[in-house]
């Protein structure tokens, strides 16, 4: 429970942790937590004494002569004024005011300079060291409100710490799942004077920290100088991952920025504004506070000028603050709140989800019900047998055999029930993707199941973890899948029905992933927590898939089935007065051979002779159609013609559109063909086409079609062949070409119908005459009325005219692949380029993607996914040739689209064009092998931009990882590219070549191919060093990169023990990040050094204990070749160091290899417990005095045993009492014993119950409580 604000006011400020300083009310609504910047402290930082110097936003640091540390190190803060007037620590007195819903905190840690003799120990903790135990603490103090709001607010450093805090929070899974409440409840942060960027761009702070060594004998934490830097690799890393996160997030971040300089850099200021923005203006404000680094997060009071400043950005983000706690307040740890599972409710629709269902007629009144009597339809619905059949039930049959007709029976009498939820699927080969994939069958039925109970939308909250939901999230099928799973395990004792249809229509590689997952899903359902989930499928025989445990029947031969065929012959067959009716009738059911779609389209036919009273030639008719389903498609399109001349192009826009056809679009195509014959420049098609009923489209497409071609009943209604079998007979069976002969000549039928299709689209677009009323359109925004009103009225004068402007380039690339050139037609294309952008940008709902009226031909082609007609272009080579579009160049426009067809050719002219790419060789090898699987590499985003040169973009390849530009520019002869390769004015004073940063950034993040390729061309040096002196060895091993290790030492041109200019090994720096297999490796194939030790004496044991890494550490201490023992500079050994993190596991194995002396002291005369009982380590505590034998009574060097000296330092009673009780209990730790001021444990205590009455004199109660034995005595040390 929080203490009182009075009582807070008076307490001491720990200068380590996060301590309340402002409780605020019991049902607080933002937490703001404060972080100091390098050698700051919690308090001081904050807090000005002297108030009216500032009062009138003057430059403090110009009056004040700073001490002799300060005027060397330009990070450190001032320390407090001794003038009597009263202090100002505005985050404890004037935040209340300004915020009073607030609890407020403060974060301290230890960055303080030391001297090199005298003092506590330096800190070597890096800021990734800093930023995770921050993390921690936030998660501790926020256990009982882990959703409430927080904002930052950071100075200096402190802003690095917060970043990389939250970073660290947002991959938080599994284990420390807990931890990512943090990043999830961050509203806002303040930064002042953050350097982002890096601060001292000339060097200095590394002079200074130099000169503070030599001159006075003091040390800083070279780490974290380092990370300050604008040459540090972590800065740069952390400010590229950090703004994509803070984006999506939303976080209203405020920039304060220093005005003035300061004296020790010659008037300069310490954080430029180029480097304390982070230059993301979509969510950054930056602002100028009138004063100096060290000054600017002090104030006078709440009138100081500038601390309004402040004032209005607190009172801002706590506002927008109150709307996301509005939002989530019914969302716990780990889980989502109501508006993000809506958002993701609503990112699994689209269009056309269940038009094949809607388009698959009704049943006949009287077929189907033998179903309901089916043996295995029965054990399937019979909850008792569940357990048997695991709820599966697959239906198969031949094409046209009625399995759709009998699903959708099945489908439609189950949902007339209450007591269950019916889901169901139908595939659609001839509709668009996600009609026919399975990403669309999860996307469907996971919809429908969370919109029929929404109570399971909670199973969304599997992804809270790590999903940042969005308008524009893409499912993966995986994602869809663990959702899916999640919902229906939740379903409790509600049933759940499944129906799927013509699973043989989806793409055959992902059925096998379906079906084995249906079958986990559906036996752990079914069999371990007896869910009543029950799933029906139906597909014909081929491909062949199985299910190891189900029921399964196939329609041919099923009594029923036949009983089917024969009731609907019986009904739907017109004979009355023939004679002869029932023997013709028998004889259709016989020879439909239990195709129900054959027998409808005969019966069709039949009826239409019956209409036209030819009565004597019904048996001769039913004797010359053919049995078999596609043969009888054959007859039906080689009947008479009746004046048909429409057939072919009927059938070629329905087989090779590149989607659906609108009803109008088709009806559209066939007439305009009646005005177009081939020649685009004498015989335009004119736009203002009037369109007649939807009645009267549907009847010429069916004539023009034979009836092989259907309107669905969809939304908007879409065209498609009657049934999947049109489709099977004109393209597997070669159908066209049976009736078509001449199809078959040069670039064969798909070749000729992609270009007839083509011409059609390009005599579309000739027609239609673009005027100012166009090019007015286009400058409208897109989501305005107007915008809408005239792009329908275009559609409707000219309604194939949105798809021959999007498809044009489609029909044309697939005409040249196939064979039919299209040389002639680009260079057609290209003269009149302007009007074909213009039509583009016309239908472009997204403005950001339109182009400029200059983008070059080859740009469009690329982006549009034409490999075949870049292939042709009068200039494929000019792929890298920048431009002024969204993505500058082909090459970045075909990659941030993920064309990687046009990537692939682009790599393929580059290879022939490039001598060293292009001959037979490891180069081409190397090529060839890296983009068999280019598709699952890393790429650019679809909103990658750079807004300059070509140094630029290459920053940003470099940033986003995406190795398959690298790749390609990496070996290109192509203009600008070798020059900036080359030419040092391409280079930024202090960076590091192109090459080098690839090659350094390559093997940091695993990318072998990128590091093979570089050493192949000869380009690189394997032991290059980027400035700190780290080799590609030494970032592939920091990283635990094995395959990229291998590789380098393989080559025999690396030093596996090379320093960088800290003197850390590659073995060190795998060590230190806990990959065993790497040190293993490094160790056993390049002898490496185990025992190396950086130039702040600590070897990698060190680190490894340090950072809990057991498996190092067992590694190191087994192989005999490192000292188990050996102590630090400081006279720390391994074993201190775990203790004092409270690694109990590695203290644990230490002990228990016999080499460590628990009683060893380190430079202050502190053993192992006593470190562990400073640091409040419990469990290693208690092994230590019990286990291993460790003394509780020793003392350091001051005399202080280990419970005077957690008395002193440790926060509250509450934090000292657990550990002394472990001390207490075991008779050896007297806390009457005195140091050499005369301090005891109990002296202390009594000197602090100030702080706390309650608790500090219960405290003292224990401690004064009568033992055994008592020796008061004095520490020596």
């Amino acid at each position: 429970m929080e203490q009182t604000n009075a009582a807070l006011h008076e307490q001491a400020i720990s200068p380590n942790g996060l301590t309340t300083i402002v409780a605020g009310p019991a049902d607080a609504e933002i937490d703001v937590i404060f972080v100091h910047g390098f050698t700051g402290d919690p308090q001081r930082t904050w807090t000005l004494k002297n108030g009216h110097s500032l009062a009138r936003g003057e430059d403090a640091g110009a009056s004040e002569r700073p001490n002799k540390v300060r005027r060397i190190m330009p990070f450190t803060d001032a320390s407090q004024r001794s003038d009597g007037s009263k202090a100002v620590y505005w985050p404890r007195d004037l935040v209340p005011d300004v915020l009073p819903g607030a609890r407020v905190m403060t974060y301290g840690y230890d960055t303080h300079i030391r001297h090199a003799t005298f003092g506590p120990a330096l800190s070597k903790s890096q800021v990734y060291d800093i930023a995770w135990d921050f993390l921690q603490e936030i998660t501790a103090k926020r256990e009982n409100c882990p959703t409430r709001p927080i904002l930052f607010v950071a100075h200096s450093l402190g802003g690095i710490v917060v970043k990389e805090a939250l970073r660290r929070s947002s991959g938080c899974y599994m284990g420390h799942s807990h931890l990512k409440n943090v990043f999830t409840a961050t509203v806002g942060i303040i930064f002042f004077g953050t350097p982002h960027r890096g601060s001292d761009p000339r060097g200095l702070l590394k002079s200074v920290a130099e000169s503070l060594a030599k001159i006075l004998g003091y040390r800083a934490n070279k780490q974290i100088i380092d990370t300050l830097l604008p040459t540090s690799e972590r800065l740069r890393e952390l400010r590229d991952e950090f703004g994509p996160l803070a984006h999506r997030r939303g976080w209203m971040i405020h920039s304060f920025q220093e005005r003035h300089g300061i004296a020790v850099l010659n008037g300069d200021k310490v954080v430029e504004d180029m480097s304390s923005s982070m230059d993301l203006p979509a969510i950054e404000m930056t602002q100028h506070i009138n004063r100096n680094h060290m000054e600017m997060c002090r104030f006078s009071g709440p009138d100081d000028i500038e601390f309004q400043k402040v004032a209005t950005v607190l009172t801002k983000i706590a506002a927008g603050s109150r709307a996301l706690d509005r939002e989530t307040d019914e969302a716990g740890p780990g889980s989502l709140s109501k508006a993000s599972r809506k958002i993701l409710l609503k990112t699994l629709g689209f269009d056309r989800i269940d038009a094949r269902r809607l388009a698959i007629k009704a049943s006949h009144p009287k077929t189907c019900q033998w179903l309901l009597e089916q043996p295995e339809y029965l054990d399937w619905t019979n909850a008792s047998k569940l357990t048997a059949h695991h709820g599966f039930l697959w239906i198969r049959g031949h094409a046209g055999t009625g399995k759709s007709m009998l699903m959708k029976f099945a489908l439609d009498r189950e949902r007339k029930k209450k007591d269950k939820l019916v889901i169901s699927f139908f595939f659609n080969a001839r509709g668009h993707e996600l009609e026919r994939s399975m990403l669309g069958m999860y996307r469907s039925l996971l919809l429908q199941i969370l919109e029929k109970a929404p109570r399971l939308q909670k199973a969304f909250d599997v992804l809270a973890l790590t999903v940042e939901p969005n308008d524009g999230y893409e499912w993966s099928i995986e994602s869809l899948k663990t959702v899916l799973q999640q919902a229906v395990l939740e379903l409790g004792g509600t049933a759940l029905v499944c129906y799927i249809d013509a699973l043989d229509e989806c793409n055959e590689s992902q059925i096998s992933d379906m079906l084995s997952f249906f079958e986990t899903m559906s036996r752990e359902a079914t069999v371990t927590h007896g869910i009543n989930l029950r799933v029906c499928l139906s597909s014909r025989h081929f491909p062949a898939f199985d299910i190891t445990t189900g029921l399964k029947f196939d329609l041919e031969g099923q009594e029923g089935h036949s009983q089917d065929i024969e009731n609907y012959v019986d009904s739907e067959l017109k004979l009355m007065g023939y004679d002869d009716a029932a023997q013709l009738r028998s004889d259709v059911k016989a020879k439909a051979k239990g195709v129900f779609m054959w027998a409808a389209l005969v019966i069709d036919l039949l009826n239409k002779e019956y209409n036209r009273g030819r009565l004597s030639s019904l048996r001769d008719v039913l004797s010359r159609i053919p049995s078999g389903l596609h043969s009888l498609i054959h007859d039906i399109m080689t009947r008479e013609d009746q004046g048909n001349g429409n057939l072919l192009l009927c059938i070629q826009w329905v087989l090779f559109s590149r989607r659906p056809l609108r009803l109008e679009e088709l009806y559209h195509a066939i007439t305009a063909s009646a005005v177009f014959k081939g020649d685009i420049e004498s015989q335009p098609v004119g736009q203002g086409i009037t369109l007649p009923t939807a009645d009267i489209m549907r009847r010429l497409i069916v004539d023009s079609s034979k009836g092989l071609v259907e309107v669905a009943p969809s939304i908007p209604p879409t065209v498609q062949f009657i049934h999947e079998s049109v489709r099977n007979y004109l393209l597997d069976e070669g159908g066209l070409t049976q009736l078509w002969p001449a199809l078959q000549d040069g670039p064969g039928p798909e070749g000729q119908s992609h270009e007839r299709l083509k011409m059609s689209s390009l005599a579309i677009l000739k027609g239609y005459k673009i005027d100012d009323g166009t090019r007015d359109t286009l400058l409208l925004k897109t989501s305005s009325p107007e915008y809408q009103t005239r792009r329908d009225a275009i559609l409707k004068s000219s309604p194939l005219l949105h798809y021959a402007v999007t498809s044009l380039l489609y029909h044309a690339d697939k005409a040249q692949e196939y064979g039919t050139s299209q040389v002639a037609f680009l260079e057609m294309l290209g003269a009149d380029l302007e009007s074909f952008i213009t039509l583009t940008d016309l239908f472009e709902h997204r403005e950001v993607r339109r182009h400029t009226l200059k983008a070059p031909l080859l740009y469009l082609l690329a982006e549009a996914n034409c490999p075949s007609l870049c292939r042709v272009h009068p200039d494929p080579w000019y792929f890298l040739q920048m431009t002024t579009e969204r993505h500058h160049c082909p090459l970045f426009a075909a990659r941030a689209v993920g064309n990687d067809s046009v990537v692939a050719t682009f790599l393929e002219l580059h290879t022939a064009a490039t001598p060293t790419c292009g001959r037979p060789g490891p180069i081409r090898d190397l090529i060839h092998q890296y983009f068999d699987e280019v598709r699952d590499r890393p790429r650019i985003e679809r909103d990658f931009t750079v807004r300059g040169n070509v140094a630029q973009a290459w920053s940003k390849i470099l940033d986003s990882g995406d190795e398959t530009l690298l790749f390609i520019l990496l070996t290109t002869s192509h203009v600008p590219w070798p020059e900036f390769f080359t030419e040092p004015v391409f280079i930024r004073e202090g960076e590091l070549p192109p090459r080098t940063q690839a090659f350094l950034r390559a093997a940091s993040r695993g990318q072998i191919s990128i590091v093979k390729l570089l050493i192949a061309l000869g380009h690189i040096e394997p032991d290059v060093r980027d400035n700190e002196g780290m080799t590609a060895l030494s970032w592939a091993s920091k990283h635990g990169h094995v395959d990229v290790v291998s590789f380098l030492l393989s080559t025999d041109r690396v030093d596996a023990n090379s320093l960088d200019q800290d003197h850390r090994t590659p073995l060190w720096w795998a060590a230190r990040a806990g990959h065993v297999s790497v040190v293993r490796l490094l160790h056993r194939e390049a002898a490496a050094w185990l025992d190396a030790k950086d130039r702040q004496g600590w070897p990698p044991l060190a680190w490894a204990a340090d950072l809990g890494h057991l498996d190092v550490v067992r590694y190191l201490v087994e192989s005999g070749e490192v000292q188990v023992d050996r102590p630090d500079s400081k006279g720390w050994t391994p074993l201190m160091w775990s203790a004092s993190k409270g690694r109990l596991e590695v203290v644990r194995y230490l002990v228990a290899t016999g080499k460590v002396n628990v009683e060893a002291k380190e430079e202050d005369g502190m053993t192992p417990l006593h470190i562990a009982v400073r640091d409040n380590r419990l469990p290693t505590v208690r092994f230590l005095i019990d286990q291993a034998a460790a003394d509780p009574g020793t003392t350091d060097l001051t005399g202080r045993n280990p419970l005077l000296h957690v008395t002193e330092i440790t926060e509250s009673a509450s934090g000292v009492k657990p550990v002394a009780l472990i001390l207490l209990a075991t008779g050896k730790c007297d806390p009457r014993a005195v140091d050499q001021k005369g301090d005891s444990a109990i002296s202390v205590a009594r000197r602090r119950r100030i702080e706390d009455p309650r608790k500090w004199t219960e405290l003292l109660e224990l401690y004064e409580k009568p033992r055994p034995t008592e020796n008061t005595v004095v520490g020596t040390g």
